[in-house]
C-alpha cells in the first residue's frame, strides 16, 4: 500500500452515549491490517504535531475527540485528510515511511487521537523521526546532497 485509506466509522447512538467500532479484523476494507499496538494521543487546541516519519510501520488513526485533520507526503504532495467532519467519524490508514502532521483545529477543546499501528513501538526499535515542520523535513530529505565522481 502506497497511498492513505480513509473510510468512514460508525457512529452508532446507544441510550447512554455513542458506541464508535474503529477496527473488526473481517472487515475487507483494510486489506488484513494487523493491529499491534494501541495508544491515545492528546493535541493541544490550535496546535499540530509532526511531521512524523515511521519507516517501518503503518498507522491507523481516528480522532476521538475534536476537529482533527491529517496531512500526509503522498507522491510529493502535501494531502489532507479530515478525520472528523460534524458528526461524521473516520479511520485513516497511513502507510509506512508516509511523513504526517496532525493538526486540531478547534480553538479550545483538546483533541483525543487514537492509534493502531501495525507494529509496535519498542525502546530498540523507536521508528519515529520527529520534524519540527515540513520545511524542516524537506530541508533534512534533501541534507545529503548527491556528489558527482569526476575520477
Amino acid at each position: 500500500m502506497s497511498k492513505p485509506i480513509l473510510v468512514e466509522t460508525d457512529v452508532i447512538k446507544t441510550p447512554d452515549g455513542v458506541l464508535m467500532p474503529v477496527y473488526k479484523d473481517w472487515e475487507d476494507w483494510h486489506g488484513g491490517y494487523e493491529v499491534k499496538m494501541v495508544y491515545c494521543t492528546t493535541i493541544a487546541p490550535d496546535t499540530s504535531k509532526g511531521p512524523i516519519l515511521h519507516e517501518k510501520r503503518r498507522g491507523l488513526m481516528t480522532c476521538i475527540q475534536g476537529d482533527v485533520s491529517v496531512t500526509c507526503l503522498v507522491d510529493g504532495i502535501l494531502r489532507n485528510f479530515k478525520l472528523t467532519d460534524k458528526a461524521k467519524k473516520y479511520a485513516l490508514i497511513i502507510p509506512k515511511n508516509m511523513p504526517n502532521l496532525i493538526t486540531n483545529h478547534s480553538a479550545d477543546a483538546e483533541a483525543i487521537i487514537l492509534n493502531l499501528p501495525d507494529r509496535a513501538w519498542h525502546p530498540e526499535d523507536q521508528d519515529t523521526q520527529k520534524f519540527l515542520s515540513w520545511e524542516d523535513f524537506f530541508e533534512k530529505q534533501n541534507a545529503c546532497p548527491v556528489v558527482e565522481n569526476k575520477g
